[in-house]
C-alpha cells in the first residue's frame, strides 16, 4: 500500500492502480496546464466537440419529423465556459448548467424524470437542495434516426460516467463504432482528455 496525503492505493490491484494513473494525469495536467497552456488545451477540447456535434453522418428521414433531442441539466453545477471546454461547448447549445443525461423522444419523453439509478441519486440531491432538474430541448423538428445520431454524438463529447464522462446514460447510443469512424481523431482528443485509451 502506498500512501500519498492526495490518495491512496493498493500496488497489487489492477483497478486500483488504473485509479491512481488517472488521478496522476489530473495532477500532471494541473501543473502543466496552467496558464496559456490550459487555455490552449481548453481550445482543443472546446473545437473537437464543434466537430464531433457538426460531422455529417447519412441517416434516413423515415417516418415523421416528430423527434427532438434534450438534455437534463445539474442547476448545482454552472457552466465555466471561459476555463473548461466541454462547458464552452455546452454553452453553445444553449445550456446553463452541466448535462447529466442526453436522450431522444417525443412528445413529454424529456419531462419523463424516472430513468436510471444514477439519474435518481442526482434527482434526489437535488430535492435536498430544493432544486429541480432543468430540461433543455436541444434539437426539435428531427427524423427518428437524426435524433439518434445527434444524441449519439452528445454521449461521444460529454462521455458516460463509467467512463470518466458526465453522464449517467447507460449505453453509448447508436452503432458507437460505426459513426465514431466519422470523426475519429476528434473523438481521441476527447479520449485523451479524460486520460482514456484512444481507438484505432
Amino acid at each position: 500500500m502506498i500512501i500519498n496525503k492526495n490518495f491512496e492505493f493498493n500496488i497489487k490491484s489492477i483497478e486500483d492502480i488504473d485509479d491512481a494513473i488517472y488521478k496522476l494525469k489530473i495532477y500532471r495536467y494541473n501543473l502543466v496546464g496552467k496558464g496559456k497552456n490550459n487555455e490552449k488545451l481548453h481550445e482543443k477540447i472546446f473545437k473537437a466537440c464543434q466537430e464531433v456535434y457538426h460531422t455529417i453522418i447519412p441517416t434516413t428521414t423515415i417516418g415523421s419529423p416528430n423527434y427532438y433531442v434534450y438534455a437534463h441539466l445539474n442547476p448545482l453545477q454552472n457552466l465555466k465556459p471561459t476555463k473548461n471546454g466541454y462547458d464552452a461547448f455546452a454553452a453553445t447549445l444553449g445550456m446553463g448548467y452541466k448535462p447529466f443525461y442526453i436522450g431522444k423522444g417525443i412528445e413529454n419523453r424529456a419531462y419523463e424524470l424516472n430513468r436510471n439509478e444514477n439519474h435518481r441519486k442526482i434527482r434526489q440531491l437535488l430535492k435536498t437542495e430544493s432544486k429541480e432538474i432543468v430540461v433543455k430541448i436541444i434539437n426539435s423538428d428531427l427524423f427518428e434516426d437524426e435524433a439518434l445520431i445527434i444524441e449519439s454524438k452528445l454521449i461521444d463529447i460529454f462521455g458516460l460516467l463509467v467512463n470518466r464522462g458526465i453522464l449517467t446514460n447507460l449505453d453509448e447510443g447508436i452503432c458507437p463504432f460505426v459513426r465514431r469512424t466519422y470523426y475519429k481523431s476528434a473523438y481521441n482528443k476527447l479520449l485523451k482528455s479524460r486520460g482514456l485509451n484512444l481507438i484505432n
